[in-house]
């Protein structure tokens, strides 16, 4: 039972990502969010739909197992698969449409600029420095 949240959350990171990449995909092309979100729903609805059906289906067939420790399992991932399903389509899409309308007043900003000033390229110099290297080499 420890292991079914990773699970859990491993499907959900790859539901979301792909609605994400679909989201981003569209909005090059589709301005009007309703639209946009139509558009994401129809692309990838069915990919999600189909594995989270046939995921749901290998944990309920893994509930008649004759161990009651792996059936429980199954059982409590079924739901949480058929949950994470759900809350895909009316909690994690509704809000990528309202950050679409929330990014849509806000101006856009200068990415050389922002990139200078959050600091990664100076940490990614850091960590392949030598210096670096040979701290982590000392302490491991």
């Amino acid at each position: 039972m420890s292991i079914m949240p990773f699970l859990i959350l491993g499907i959900g990171v790859d539901d979301a990502f792909l609605l994400l990449h679909c989201w981003r995909k569209w909005s090059r092309i589709e301005p009007i969010l309703e639209l946009r979100m139509a558009s994401v729903v129809q692309e990838i609805g069915p990919s999600i739909s189909i594995t989270s059906i046939t995921n749901m289906l290998a944990f309920t067939v893994g509930v008649f197992s004759p161990s009651s420790q792996l059936s429980s399992f199954c059982l409590s991932t079924t739901i949480a698969v058929m949950l994470d399903y759900i809350f895909e389509f009316t909690v994690f899409l509704p809000c990528a449409v309202w950050t679409g309308k929330f990014n849509s007043f806000m101006p856009v900003k200068n990415t050389a600029n922002s990139k200078k000033k959050n600091g990664w390229n100076t940490y990614a110099k850091f960590i392949t420095s030598r210096k670096a290297r040979s701290h982590v080499s000392l302490c491991w």
